[in-house]
């Protein structure tokens, strides 16, 4: 039984606001942080400011492939485990893009949260 109390506080999620007037809400769950961004905003804006946010963070970017409509840029700590990794995506939706952050292999919300302010604010957000 507590196996499944711990196992359902995970799954829980929590909504807190991003980016520079903090008008951005973005969830947390399941490892991962989502948001949505207005339908002005690109894939290729979105990998160009995930890239250069996960270089000021001192990750290299070992991974980056964009298309019109679907973006992933993925960057790597030095000193970090083979498995540990930074993941950024992009998709476009009916609605304008939708921006998603995880740290793999487990998540950390707090750190998807900080690797989100920087690409909104690369972006002027």
């Amino acid at each position: 039984m507590l196996m499944v109390s711990i196992g359902a506080g995970g799954c829980q999620s929590t909504s807190g606001q991003q980016g520079q007037d903090r008008a951005i809400t973005a969830g947390y769950s399941f490892g991962t942080l989502t948001c949505d961004l207005g339908i002005e905003v690109t894939t290729e804006q979105v990998a160009s400011a995930a890239e250069e946010s996960l270089r000021l963070r001192g990750y290299s970017v070992t991974s980056r492939t964009v298309t019109a409509d679907h973006a992933r840029v993925v960057g790597k700590s030095a000193g970090d485990g083979w498995l540990k990794q930074a993941v950024i995506e992009s998709n476009l939706t009916a609605e304008g893009n939708r921006l998603r952050v995880r740290a793999e292999p487990w998540g950390n919300e707090s750190m998807s949260r900080a690797i989100l302010d920087s690409v909104l604010s690369m972006m002027g957000r």
